[in-house]
C-alpha cells in the first residue's frame, strides 16, 4: 500500500489543468487567488498626515516655550500647504496634511488656546501624532503575493491604494459524478433496495468551501456505454472530473475500466483508514480521480489526498493542510496497518486545544462527520492515553477559508 504522502505526490504529476485569469471588482475578488502580485502604487501615507485632532507645532528655538501663535486651520481633505515658522502653530483635525516644518502634534486635550495663541500642558517629543509619509509602506511594496488568498482583511488597504479590480485566477472546474444502480436522488421515492446518494452533495459542497466551481455530473448506473457517455458529457464542462464508486474490485464495478479506455487510471491501495480505494489518471486528456464509495471515505480521500492538488490546480501558492497539535481527553488505540484518521470535536481550554474521538468511526457513519471538527491521525499500531499530543489535520467549518 501507499502512503498518504507517496500518492499525493503521485497526483503532482497528473497534467495539471491551464490556469486562465479574469478581472473582479475588488469586493468579488475577495476569497479569490491572485494571479499576479499587486504593488502599492504610491507611499501610504502619501503625505504628512495628524493622527488625531489637535494642533500642529513648529518648536521655538527656545525648546522651554510652550506658547505658539496660531496662524490657521487645517481640515481633513484641504489641499492648500501651508508653512509653519518656529514658534507657529495650526489646528488640524485627524487625517489632515500637516503644515510643512510640523515638529510634532499635541492633542487637544492637552492645550489651552484663544483665536490667535496656543498653550500647551508640555512640550512633546518631535514626531509625536504624526503619520510620516511612506511609514507604513513605500512605493512598490508588495501588497499580495501571486498565489495568494484575498482576504476580506486585506480589502481595506487595497482600497485606500486605488485598487478597483483585481487579476485573480478563474476558479478551477471540478465535475462530480456518483455511480451505482443502489443510488436514488434526495428527494425522490426511495424503493427497495436503494439508498440517497450522499457522496455527491457532500464532496461538491467541500469543493464549493474550497473555491472551486464544482460541477454536479449527477448519478450513472452500473452499465459500461452509459457511463463512458456519462464521462464525455462531464469532461466536456470541467477541467477535473471526480468520481465515487467503482474504484475497488467489484464485478459491477465498470467505472475503472472505462476511465482506462478513455485513458490512462492508476488503481492504488492508500494506507489510509477509511478510504483505501483510490483511482487516479486521465481521459480524454483531462485528470480524473476515483474515490472511494463509502460516504466518510470518499471525504477523507478528496480532504487528505486530492485537496493539495486541487488547491494546486487553482493556483494557490501554498498547498499545505491546516493541522495542530491537540492533547486527547481519552485514550484511543489503533491496531490495524493502516494509520486510522478519527472523526473528532475540538475543545479550546486553559491546557490548549482538546479534542474528543467520537463513537461512530465506521466509513459509513455520516452522523460522527456531521459533528466532526477535525481528523485525528492515529498511527498504525499505535495507542495514546488520555492526555497524550496527536496531530489533527481540521475539517471545514462555516465561515473557515480552506484556501
Amino acid at each position: 500500500m501507499q502512503t498518504i504522502e507517496q500518492t499525493r505526490s503521485a497526483l503532482q504529476h497528473l497534467p495539471a489543468p491551464a490556469l486562465q485569469t479574469e478581472s473582479l471588482p475588488l469586493l468579488q475578488a475577495v476569497g479569490r487567488i491572485a494571479a499576479e502580485p499587486v504593488l502599492a502604487a504610491f507611499d501610504m501615507p502619501a503625505f504628512d498626515n495628524s493622527a488625531m485632532d489637535g494642533f500642529a507645532i513648529a518648536f521655538h528655538a527656545d525648546t522651554s516655550n510652550t506658547e505658539f501663535h496660531l496662524i490657521g486651520t487645517v481640515f481633513a481633505g484641504d489641499a492648500q500647504s501651508m508653512h509653519l515658522q518656529p514658534g507657529q502653530a495650526a489646528r488640524v483635525f485627524t487625517g489632515a496634511r500637516l503644515p510643512e516644518n510640523t515638529s510634532a502634534v499635541v492633542m487637544q486635550e492637552q492645550c489651552e488656546w484663544t483665536d490667535s495663541t496656543l498653550q500647551i500642558q508640555q512640550l512633546p517629543t518631535v514626531g509625536q501624532h504624526v503619520r510620516r509619509t511612506g511609514s507604513e509602506l513605500q512605493k512598490g511594496s508588495t501588497i499580495l503575493q501571486r498565489g495568494q488568498i484575498i482576504s476580506p482583511l486585506h480589502t481595506g488597504l487595497l482600497a485606500s491604494l486605488g485598487h478597483a479590480e483585481l487579476m485573480v485566477f478563474r476558479k478551477l472546474r471540478v465535475a462530480v459524478l456518483s455511480s451505482g444502480n443502489e443510488l436514488c436522488e434526495p428527494g425522490q421515492p426511495l424503493s427497495a433496495g436503494k439508498i440517497y446518494d450522499a457522496n455527491r452533495p457532500q464532496l461538491l459542497a467541500l469543493l464549493q468551501s474550497c473555491g472551486i466551481e464544482a460541477i454536479d455530473a449527477g448519478i450513472v448506473c452500473d452499465d459500461p456505454a452509459k457511463i463512458e457517455a456519462r464521462l464525455k458529457a462531464s469532461l466536456a464542462q470541467a477541467d477535473v472530473l471526480i468520481t465515487s464508486g467503482g474504484a475497488s474490485v467489484g464485478e459491477a464495478d465498470w467505472m475503472r475500466e472505462v476511465i482506462a479506455g478513455l485513458g490512462q487510471l492508476h488503481q492504488w491501495k492508500v494506507a489510509i483508514k477509511p478510504g483505501k480505494p483510490f483511482g487516479f489518471g486521465t481521459a480524454l486528456g483531462k485528470p480524473v480521480l476515483m474515490l472511494p464509495g463509502n460516504p466518510v471515505s470518499a471525504l477523507v480521500t478528496l480532504w487528505m489526498i486530492a485537496m493539495p492538488w486541487l488547491r494546486t490546480c487553482s493556483g494557490a501558492a501554498c498547498a499545505d493542510m491546516p493541522q495542530r497539535r491537540v492533547q486527547l481527553a481519552d485514550a484511543v488505540s489503533n491496531h490495524d496497518q493502516r494509520p486510522h484518521l478519527m472523526r473528532a470535536t475540538l475543545t479550546c481550554t486553559e491546557q490548549g486545544w482538546q479534542t474528543t474521538i467520537l463513537p461512530q468511526q465506521g466509513s459509513g457513519a455520516l452522523s460522527s462527520l456531521a459533528q466532526a471538527d477535525c481528523l485525528v491521525e492515529v498511527p498504525a499500531q499505535t495507542s495514546y492515553a488520555a492526555g497524550d499530543k496527536a496531530l489533527a489535520w481540521l475539517l471545514p467549518q462555516p465561515g473557515m477559508s480552506m484556501f
